[in-house]
């Protein structure tokens, strides 16, 4: 050859190893970059001196690349691509788009298994499982998210609205030792809802659903408002 050997690579290109072992696996994306330039009518390239096959001549070795090539693609055993499931992240904020529902105040997959990962991804199908355990996950949150959705046959509730102050709160006077929580300044309109640690801290909520709790399951937004003062303030 005048070109494309090991004496002279143009392009980067030396022909040698293909011609001695045509059918090598590795020499396949050769031989497409070679077909690729016939069939772009770049090679052999347009110089003095240099024989160009003709029009007829070219087409039969375009023929003969494009069926070699066919022939050991659909030789090659395929790939087996696993189908992968939505995490339980992905589905949750799937049902959030599809149905308008709030899946973060109130998360219907908390209770998920753990999703499998592999090189810290969840979402490789290879690594991931769906027993029966799982379906079942998957079939009751979409349930619940639905039925937050859907209002079928039942009477739309009212929207209620309550509003607390200081005085409307479980409180307390103080915690054991000298860390003071949920303590009513004099005036009703403060509540210090806690200093120290937070296993030192109760929970403050309203006296109106200390023994039955909120009147319906559901979401509820809460509004608070509050202020930062110091350690030493008027109704300590």
């Amino acid at each position: 050859m005048k070109c494309h050997d090991a004496d002279s690579e143009k392009g980067d290109r030396n022909l040698e190893p293909f011609l001695a072992q045509p059918g090598k696996a590795e020499h396949h994306e050769l031989l497409k970059e070679i077909l690729d330039q016939l069939n772009l009518g770049e090679m052999p390239p347009r110089k003095k001196n240099v024989a160009q096959p003709s029009v007829a001549e070219r087409r039969e070795m375009v023929a003969a690349l494009a069926d070699y090539l066919a022939a050991v693609e659909s030789s090659k055993v395929p790939i087996a691509t696993v189908m992968r499931r939505l995490t339980h992240y992905e589905y949750n904020y799937t049902l959030r788009d599809l149905l308008g529902v709030d899946t973060i105040a109130a998360d219907a997959t908390r209770l998920f298994p753990a999703d499998a990962t592999s090189h810290g991804f969840p979402n490789f199908g290879p690594v991931q499982a769906l027993s029966d355990v799982q379906l079942q996950h998957y079939m009751k949150a979409a349930r619940t998210y639905i039925d937050r959705a859907l209002v079928l046959g039942k009477k739309q509730l009212e929207v209620r609205r309550w509003t607390f102050n200081p005085k409307d709160l479980i409180h307390e006077k103080k915690n054991v030792g000298t860390v003071r929580y949920r303590v009513i300044s004099a005036d009703g309109k403060h509540l210090d809802i806690g200093h120290g640690k937070p296993a030192e801290n109760g929970p403050t909520y309203p006296k109106k659903f200390a023994s039955q709790g909120v009147p319906v399951d559901g979401v509820y937004r809460i509004r608070v408002k509050a202020a930062a003062v110091g350690r030493k303030h008027p109704y300590a």
